[in-house]
């Protein structure tokens, strides 16, 4: 399993900092574990969204620490995540030293989104009005080990009725869940715990 090689990654998580119709600046930031007993240089390579552009960062990593690698690439008329078109990219890093050692693909929205205490939600410089329901994490008859075809089903029905916002449980909800709302054009609120 990934957890019992020497080098792994640990998380990757892709934002946009900067986003216009025009022009998006995508981060990639990936932190890289060195479990065995020798310092070890690896080779980080990110490819982002279609066009497959590739960078190189190599640090070399002490025994039982990790590494943190980031690339910010400028990305020309990106196609916006939205509740009506959720574009989505891929962002994908691996872990070579030279051989690959390790590797992860992660999906994200170019979207620039804000709150606003006078006028409220805004996506891609549109004033939103969020029209909400709070999911626990169970799928009914089904009990909580829900099978994704579930979720899909039921947020599906949920958007036909106007739906456009989900406010979890008060418990992590699975990352598939929230790949699946990000793909079916759903902003979540992610509510770690009842506090």
């Amino acid at each position: 399993t990934r957890f019992e090689r020497a080098v792994w990654i640990a998380a990757t998580f892709a934002s946009t900092p900067k986003v216009t119709t025009a022009a998006a600046t995508v981060r990639v930031q990936t932190s890289v574990v060195n479990q065995s007993n020798a310092p070890r240089t690896a080779a980080v390579f990110f490819t982002v969204g279609q066009a497959s552009a590739r960078v190189n960062r190599a640090q070399t990593i002490a025994p039982g620490k990790s590494a943190e690698f980031q690339l910010e690439l400028a990305m020309p008329d990106p196609k916006l995540w939205s509740l009506e078109a959720p574009n989505m990219y891929q962002a994908r890093v691996e872990v070579r030293d030279p051989e690959l050692l390790d590797e992860e693909t992660v999906a994200f929205g170019i979207r620039e989104a804000r709150f606003d205490a006078d006028t409220g939600f805004w996506l891609n410089q549109k004033n939103i009005k969020i029209k909400g329901v709070c999911l626990h994490g169970d799928g009914g008859a089904v009990g909580t080990a829900v099978p994704l075809d579930v979720w899909e089903r039921r947020l599906g029905q949920l958007k036909k009725i106007g739906v456009n916002g989900i406010r979890t449980a008060h418990n992590p909800p699975t990352p598939e869940f929230l790949d699946l709302c990000d793909r079916m054009g759903l902003v979540v609120m992610d509510e770690m715990f009842d506090q």
